[in-house]
């Protein structure tokens, strides 16, 4: 039984390798000390590599902090220091990131996958398409 288990495991995680499109967001870097999380508003907490982001929650760097957020393989935001998002939705193929206050760099390398969309809001945009 066991044994069977770990197929499954091991056919699904190839199954999702294979079709890796922007499902959730997750910091996988991190600069500096002054990053941290809240969920709902409520008390912050410190950020942490691999931690994947819900709806509601909100990332914030201090000074001379940076962090980095994957979309998946072609795709990530980096956040400048004194910069805060809020993920608005992390539905399958639909990100929404709020930039509630300094900058983001958003990468991708190539197009979007059919149907993906990735939806960046900002009061003030400046906006630069190199390629």
């Amino acid at each position: 039984m066991a044994l069977g288990v770990k197929i499954a495991v091991a056919i699904a995680t190839k199954i999702a390798e294979k079709d890796r499109t922007a499902r959730s967001i997750r910091i996988f870097e991190i600069e500096g000390s002054d990053v941290t999380m809240t969920k709902g508003g409520k008390a912050s907490f410190p950020a942490r590599e691999v931690r994947a982001l819900a709806n509601g929650y909100t990332v914030t760097t201090g000074k001379s902090s940076y962090c980095w957020l994957d979309l998946d393989e072609k795709k990530f935001i980096k956040m400048d220091q004194n910069t805060t998002i809020r993920v608005d939705s992390n539905k399958l193929r639909q990100l929404v990131v709020s930039v509630l206050k300094g900058s983001i760099t958003l990468k991708a390398d190539g197009p979007p996958s059919m149907g993906e969309k990735i939806s960046v809001r900002a009061g003030n945009t400046a906006m630069a398409i190199r390629g």
